[in-house]
């Protein structure tokens, strides 16, 4: 029997990753948009006190799908929650929604660590300047 206190919380949850509606429902009859939102709200709901890590969450989604989870997870971050995301070969698109990017090289050396900066100016300007070919207008940094 859930408490007062913790089902004001898990009704939290439901809402802030859009699953309200969904709130009974089997999670095997959920899309996979839905599963991972199911996921994240999983890991809310564990009321984490400094950081929210999710690996490849946009692994197997759709450009639209990955695009909702991602602005899912700028909502969490714009109230206040730590996220951390590991990914590979994301979209321009969705690269643009985080604040900093970490890139690991080979052997985990740190290649890059800092701001993005608008339309990932700073992270392009910084492979640039080392050797790296010019990231044209609409192509993916």
């Amino acid at each position: 029997m859930l408490t007062s206190n913790t089902k004001r919380s898990v009704d939290s949850c439901l809402k802030m990753c859009g699953l309200e509606d969904l709130a009974d429902a089997i999670i095997e009859t959920l899309n996979i948009e839905y599963r991972r939102r199911t996921s994240i709200a999983i890991e809310l709901a564990a009321q984490p006190k400094h950081l929210l890590f999710l690996d490849e969450p946009l692994s197997g989604l759709d450009s639209r799908s990955a695009l909702a989870i991602i602005a899912l997870l700028r909502d969490l971050s714009n109230l206040g929650q730590a996220i951390l995301v590991s990914l590979k070969r994301s979209s321009s698109e969705v690269f643009s929604h985080f604040d900093q990017v970490f890139v690991l090289g080979k052997g985990g050396k740190t290649v890059f660590f800092g701001d993005i900066g608008p339309e990932c100016e700073s992270v392009m300007n910084y492979f640039e300047s080392h050797g790296a070919h010019q990231c044209y207008k609409n192509a993916n940094p």
